[in-house]
């Protein structure tokens, strides 16, 4: 359903574009008409994104209107404008400028705080302990090899901030999301920490997976929030992290048991999983 009602709504059309084209370019199965399509809902996507922005480059579910802007979906906004980068003209400075609020709202630490309401309650990780948020975030500027060296203060601070809290890495969705940030920031840790995960995955067959254990209902339930599509995300950043430290090939069984998640509609359960997922 395309329904545009928010920042993080909008979202859920315009990444899923951009996952799309990539996939079929890597396959091999791009056709020009699907390609036109894509990038037009890329654009359209883009232009609305840009109406939840604020002044100071964050963005939030209702834009201006919101006291200010959301660390999380920031950082989602900044990652998937890098993406669609290679798509379409995206222009630098809005991501820059993200970055920009991103870094100065770093605590002393190096930790990412959860500024602004979100939705995405997983997030906050274990006891709002915020290594989840802070690892996401992290990405969002690794993955940026542009304004890699501009914001490599920022990078520093936030895997030292990883590194020091990594014997609370107990839940799996940060371990998860821990793990893929210091393989692609090529981390001292990054292979012990990456054995952790692979020690708590579910294999069953020819398939592996990760599981949450599921916490008390908590207000901050949103709209489209389902437990098994955590699921879904924590492993899919599992095969990221494995495809960054070792062949294809080592990734099957986990890419087996994504394919066997997907929805009737071809997607899965909510934004993150599916644009993960992907």
């Amino acid at each position: 359903g395309a329904e545009y009602g928010c920042g993080e709504q909008n979202m859920l059309n315009f990444v899923p574009c951009i996952v799309v084209l990539d996939y079929l370019k890597a396959c091999r199965r791009l056709t020009v008409e699907i390609e036109g399509k894509a990038k037009k809902c890329m654009e359209v996507g883009y232009q609305r994104e840009l109406t939840y922005g604020h002044q100071d480059g964050s963005f939030s579910a209702f834009g201006e209107s919101d006291k200010s802007g959301s660390t999380w979906l920031t950082a989602f906004v900044a990652k998937s404008f890098q993406q669609a980068a290679a798509h379409i003209t995206i222009e630098e400075d809005v991501i820059d400028k993200a970055l920009q609020w991103l870094s100065k709202i770093q605590s002393a630490d190096g930790a990412f705080p959860e500024v602004g309401s979100i939705c995405h309650k997983d997030m906050q990780g274990g006891a709002g302990s915020g290594i989840a948020l802070t690892a996401y975030t992290v990405v969002a500027f690794l993955e940026n090899a542009k304004l890699g060296e501009k914001f490599k203060s920022t990078v520093d601070k936030a895997l030292a901030y990883i590194q020091q809290h990594i014997a609370e890495l107990d839940d799996v969705y940060a371990h998860a999301l821990a793990a893929y940030a210091l393989q692609i920031a090529k981390h001292s840790l990054k292979d012990e920490v990456f054995a952790g995960l692979q020690s708590k995955a579910t294999k069953e067959g020819d398939m592996q997976w990760w599981t949450k254990s599921l916490p008390e209902k908590t207000e901050t339930d949103c709209w489209w929030h389902r437990p098994c599509s955590v699921n879904v995300e924590m492993s899919a950043y599992g095969l990221l992290a494995t495809l960054e430290t070792c062949t294809g090939l080592e990734g099957l069984p986990i890419m087996k048991w994504l394919v066997s998640q997907r929805n009737d509609k071809g997607g899965f359960e909510s934004t993150q999983d599916t644009f993960v997922g992907l």
